[in-house]
This record gives C-alpha cells, sequence and structure tokens, in this order.
C-alpha cells in the first residue's frame, strides 16, 4: 500500500486540482517553509518558489482553511473542497 505523501498524491489520477491560488499563506504555515514571511503573509520569493511550493496543496487530505483551491474527484466527479488540518 503507497503512502499519502505529498509527491504519491500528486502521481495519483484521483484528483484534478481546479482554481488558481489565492496567496492566503497557508500551505506556506503548514508546511512550515523558510520563505514565508509571517508579517506581509505571503512569500519572500513567489516567482522563484520551492518546486514542492507550487504543487501545494497537492490534494483534499492536505489542503488548508482559506485555500481557494478545489478538487474534483476523477472517480466520482464530486468537487471537493477545503479539509481543515
Amino acid at each position: 500500500m503507497q503512502k499519502n505523501t505529498v509527491s504519491s498524491l500528486l502521481n495519483s489520477p484521483r484528483y484534478k486540482r481546479l482554481g488558481e491560488c489565492n496567496k492566503c499563506g497557508n500551505c506556506c504555515v503548514a508546511e512550515d517553509c523558510e520563505l514565508f514571511d509571517s508579517v506581509s503573509r505571503l512569500c519572500k520569493d513567489y516567482e522563484h518558489r520551492f518546486p514542492r511550493c507550487r504543487n501545494l496543496p497537492a490534494a483534499p487530505p492536505i489542503m488548508v482553511e482559506g485555500c481557494s483551491y478545489k478538487f474534483k474527484e476523477l472517480e466520482t466527479g464530486r468537487i471537493l473542497g477545503v479539509k481543515q488540518i
């Protein structure tokens, strides 16, 4: 059984990410990213952010409050929103 990691979810055909980043900064807090500016709540170098950051949130199990993305579950067609972590 495959572990539920960011890379396993990114490589999974189970979900399709919909929408655009609203730059809420909550993925950065959840991932404890060193480029996150806690005062402005923005990335210090958004254009050159880490690849892992570009792919967050990867799938509903790791979404955070305030995120504007939604996910379409490909098997059922259901649209899934934010789940708190």
